[in-house]
């Protein structure tokens, strides 16, 4: 006789539920786009078809998957951006669109969620600064220089798209330039160029930079500038209430606006992201079909935080959705050593036989160290071989691809793109004196330059303070402080080319702590413009007695010869009288005080 044991087999059952609810799939769904004018999201998206999604898992414990955008699986192609990907385990992932071979920038979506069972949409849209992409339509006059105004929201310019009715040259410069205040765009400078040749009508025409290149103040005014020897008409938008509302079509013969906006897009790097590799306006590559590997890397110097996404051009004889590719990050130095986890991705279809893969990273996945060298490393079970820049302007000074672990004269053609590093605050504040006026018994009137102490690591320009708040014995008159386009490296200090004005009732004391600055730079590196806020450790007066060097009771020329003998020089605090504000340095914050007690006595 056959005895079961019911308990058992219910305890069973309720773990196989149990188990198949823990492994129940979500999917990503979406479309991958951008907005046809930018700001105006109601005007509709530029859909991006046949660009490639990549959904990367924050670690190697299950293959991420590919999608060419607006071609499902199995399904006709649909000729937009849609993307669907289903039995997504769930986790935390990032989702990464790109197509070097097009006109326009990739773009990362970090920190995606997928829930058992539940349906995640992310649309993920291209960041850009200026858009009214129209096409077909009317097209403009026929001019040989072109420009379209608009506000930056991004800090750094990635690339430049353009679509013309009809050209009469072969080759175009196009360049940005920036505001200088007069209403002729033409006497504008330029920030940068280049030239786009094998120019044709009636189809996308891009230059790209790399971060940093082209820098950009946010909240600042720029324009595209497209010169073409012989002339071009540019497809246009006639203007309305729908327009761009931040910038104006010009040509080369009138300083009169156009009645509408040019079919230019310009792309830009925004929410920390920055495109360090990519390809030029060039699309210049090759293949050496002896040089067939199972892994391939490419180095790089860090200028970022992290690594963000990677994607290359490779081919193979494998031409089936099972073809993927391993990554792996390796930090060069005393020893290599792999930096965060290792990810496989899918193939996304280029050609049959071509290939581009893709990964992704979130934040803190990949750290880097901004100066440290990395090699991104791709291996696969089969030989592959990547394509090779052949054009100069795509080749990548800061490293070279490796064969098998073996350095190669090539650079892969690979896009890498990096998280921005969040830089310390490391910066000192000091008032300079510059007029000191009596209004009542206590009350004095303060105006001052800054000195700024850069104690960080990195240079930095473009620098700009703002006083957000004081005491309550201060009030704050002229908060604003420029510093102008002087350069100020590690180390040096530098005074404001403006002055701040401020009333203080010195019957309390200042507490110095309690004045904040509203800080904004632009950090040399990579050009991308930070925003911090600042204390003052320093209270803007100095007693004279700390500035009198001679013992003659006056503040002159013979203590002004004492603080140039003793300029630069460190030691102990306090450890020489020139030391007036006794930090162990003899620089401008010393001469602050000295020169507020000017000839007193």
């Amino acid at each position: 006789m056959r005895i079961v044991n019911r308990g058992v087999v219910g305890f069973a059952v309720v773990v196989l539920i149990a188990s198949s609810c823990a492994y129940c799939a979500g999917w990503v769904t979406g479309h991958g786009r951008f907005e046809k004018i930018a700001g105006k999201p109601a005007m509709g998206y530029k859909e991006l078809y046949e660009w490639d999604l990549y959904l990367s898992p924050s670690d190697n414990s299950w293959v991420g998957p590919s999608r060419r955008l607006g071609a499902p699986p199995g399904e006709p192609a649909r000729g937009d951006g849609y993307y669907r990907i289903d039995n997504v385990p769930a986790g935390i992932y990032s989702i990464y669109v790109t197509q070097p071979d097009f006109f326009a920038s990739p773009k990362l979506v970090p920190n995606v969620e997928v829930v058992n069972g539940q349906g995640t949409t992310v649309n993920v849209e291209l960041d850009v600064d200026y858009s009214t992409y129209y096409f077909p339509g009317t097209w403009s006059e026929w001019q040989w220089d072109w420009y379209q105004t608009f506000k930056a929201t991004g800090t750094s310019v990635r690339g430049i798209q353009w679509i013309m009715a009809g050209t009469g040259g072969s080759q175009a410069r196009v360049a940005i330039l920036e505001s200088n205040g007069m209403p002729d765009v033409r006497t504008w400078p330029e920030v940068g160029a280049k030239t786009k040749n094998g120019l044709g009508s009636n189809s996308d025409q891009w230059v790209r930079w790399f971060s940093g290149e082209i820098p950009l103040v946010p909240e600042q005014i720029y324009a595209v500038y497209i010169h073409i020897d012989g002339g071009f008409a540019v497809y246009k938008r006639d203007r309305d209430g729908d327009s761009y509302a931040y910038g104006r079509a010009y040509h080369g013969h009138s300083t009169d606006p156009m009645p509408y906006d040019l079919n230019i897009t310009v792309f830009v790097d925004k929410n920390g992201q920055m495109a360090t590799h990519t390809m030029d306006a060039s699309k210049d590559w090759e293949l050496h079909g002896d040089l067939a590997a199972q892994r391939w890397g490419q180095s790089f110097v860090a200028t970022g935080g992290g690594l963000a996404a990677v994607d290359v051009f490779i081919t193979s004889g494998n031409d089936t959705d099972d073809m993927d590719i391993t990554w792996k990050i390796m930090a060069m130095g005393g020893r290599i050593s792999q930096i965060g986890p290792t990810k496989t991705t899918k193939r996304a279809y280029f050609t049959p036989h071509n290939h581009l893969m893709g990964v992704s990273y979130n934040a803190g996945e990949v750290p880097l160290t901004p100066g440290q060298t990395y090699v991104i490393e791709l291996t696969d079970t089969e030989d592959f071989t990547p394509y090779m820049h052949t054009n100069p302007r795509n080749e990548y000074e800061d490293g070279q691809a490796f064969r098998n672990g073996t350095a190669t004269e090539y650079d892969l053609a690979m896009t890498i793109m990096q998280h921005k590093a969040e830089l310390p605050t490391q910066f000192i504040t000091h008032f300079y004196v510059v007029r000191k006026v009596r209004l009542a018994r206590t009350l004095f009137e303060y105006e001052c330059r800054v000195i700024l102490e850069n104690t960080s690591s990195y240079n930095i320009r473009n620098v700009l303070l703002e006083m957000t708040e004081a005491p309550e014995n201060m009030n704050i008159i002229q908060p604003t402080v420029i510093f102008g386009r002087v350069e100020i490296g590690p180390g040096e200090s530098a005074i404001s080319t403006g002055t701040c004005t401020f009333q203080v009732d010195r019957a309390d004391l200042i507490n110095p702590a309690e004045i904040l600055w509203e800080f904004e730079y632009v950090v040399d590196s990579d050009g991308h413009t930070m925003s911090r806020t600042l204390s003052t450790p320093l209270a803007p007066t100095f007693a004279v007695s700390e500035a009198e060097f001679t013992g003659d009771h006056s503040i002159n020329f013979a203590d002004l010869t004492r603080l140039s003998v003793n300029w630069l020089w460190s030691g102990g605090d306090g450890e020489i009288q020139e030391d007036v504000v006794q930090d162990g340095r003899v620089n401008f914050i010393d001469f602050a005080g000295f020169a507020q007690e000017w000839h007193e006595k």
